[in-house]
């Protein structure tokens, strides 16, 4: 960390402003309007790029986008989450919270995760995701221990194996996403069926 401030009176190298509080970047020296509004514009730029990672099916090549693993992962993400929604969703458009069985529209509702999506090794897995309401997945964290009952309900032994694979040293490669992002991808087109 510099201990020199990289902020100073000066003249503005981008408008009018003369002996103002600029902020120097590079060989340039912005005052406060300038600078917020590079930065605004520099803000624009990386959520357009983002944006354009996030949509659907952006796990083709994008032109100027690598598909790197970060963005593999936020697109598995989003096809996962639409695809539990959806899967799971009812004829009035509506899901029952795995939890609580509170009703809630598609939209509004969460792919809840029973193991945590920081491990990699159950992030992906069908039997760790459910559908659910905002109180549980947020508020409550999840709802771990009535979560926990439901899976046990359904089939015993999901909870141990959960904890176990999450235990795993998971590396995963790109063919590795892409190739779930496909799977998906094709499974979820055909739950949007739904939506018609």
């Amino acid at each position: 960390m510099s201990l020199i401030s990289p902020s100073k009176f000066g003249d503005c190298s981008f408008c009018e402003n003369k002996q103002t509080y600029v902020t120097k970047r590079g060989k340039d020296y912005y005052c406060q309007t300038c600078k917020r509004n590079a930065d605004n514009k520099k803000q624009l730029q990386k959520a357009s790029v983002r944006n354009s990672v996030r949509s659907l099916g952006s796990y083709q090549k994008a032109e100027g986008i690598l598909d790197n693993i970060q963005e593999l992962t936020i697109d598995l993400d989003r096809v996962l989450s639409r695809y539990i929604r959806l899967r799971d969703m009812e004829k009035d458009h509506k899901i029952t919270c795995y939890c609580c069985h509170k009703r809630v529209d598609w939209k509004k509702a969460h792919a809840m995760h029973f193991i945590n999506r920081q491990h990699i090794a159950t992030r992906f897995l069908l039997v760790n995701l459910k559908p659910g309401c905002f109180e549980c997945n947020v508020e409550k964290h999840g709802n771990l221990e009535v979560y926990a009952e439901r899976l046990e309900e359904e089939s015993r032994g999901t909870v141990e194996f959960l904890r176990e694979q999450a235990n795993e040293v998971a590396n995963v490669t790109r063919d590795e996403l892409k190739q779930l992002l496909f799977d998906y991808q094709k499974k979820l087109n055909l739950v949007e069926n739904k939506l018609k």
